[in-house]
C-alpha cells in the first residue's frame, strides 16, 4: 500500500490551525499535522491530546512517544508509572543505535534498538497493549526474584 506524503501540505500550512484541522477532518492520518497543531495550541492538555493522536498514527516513533510522555508528566506529575515509562523510553532511545563492539565490524548486524523494537512489535501483535496502567509488564523493567 502506498502511503501519501502529507509533509508538503503540512509544511505549507504549519501555522494555519484551520487548514490543518480540515486536513485531518478529511480523513488523513497525518502525524506531521498533529505535531504542527500541538505547536499551535496553547493549553497543555490540548498539546497532550495532539501528541496522543500523533502516537496513534505512528506508534513506532520513539521521539514522539517521549514527547507525549513528557507532556503527560507535566499534567500528571504524581504518575509514577508514566515517569518510569519515560525513563524506559529514553533508555531505549540511547540503545537505539548502539551496536556492541564485537558486532561493529559486521555491516549486516542490526543495532540492538532494531532488535528490541522488533520484540516490542511482536508483543503488541500478540494482544498486549503497552503504555497504560493495567497493561502487561514492560520488558525494560528489571524484576528481582527472591
Amino acid at each position: 500500500m502506498n502511503v501519501p506524503d502529507h509533509a508538503p501540505f503540512v509544511q505549507r500550512h504549519r501555522y494555519d490551525l484551520i487548514r490543518l484541522r480540515d486536513h485531518l477532518a478529511g480523513g488523513h492520518r497525518c502525524t506531521d499535522a498533529w505535531i504542527a497543531i500541538a505547536h499551535l495550541v496553547h493549553e497543555p492538555w490540548q498539546r497532550l491530546d495532539c501528541l496522543e493522536r500523533a502516537c496513534a498514527v505512528d506508534s513506532d516513533d520513539q521521539n514522539l512517544q517521549i514527547a507525549r510522555l513528557e507532556h503527560y508528566i507535566v499534567l500528571h506529575p504524581d504518575d509514577a508509572h508514566a515517569a518510569e515509562e519515560l525513563r524506559e523510553a529514553k533508555a531505549r532511545r540511547v540503545l537505539e543505535r548502539y551496536k556492541p563492539r564485537v558486532f561493529r565490524h559486521q555491516d549486516a548486524s542490526q543495532p540492538i534498538g532494531a532488535i528490541l523494537r522488533a520484540a516490542r512489535h511482536l508483543r503488541r501483535r500478540s494482544g498486549s497493549c503497552a503504555g497504560r496502567a493495567g497493561s502487561s509488564p514492560s520488558p525494560w523493567t528489571l524484576t528481582t526474584h527472591g
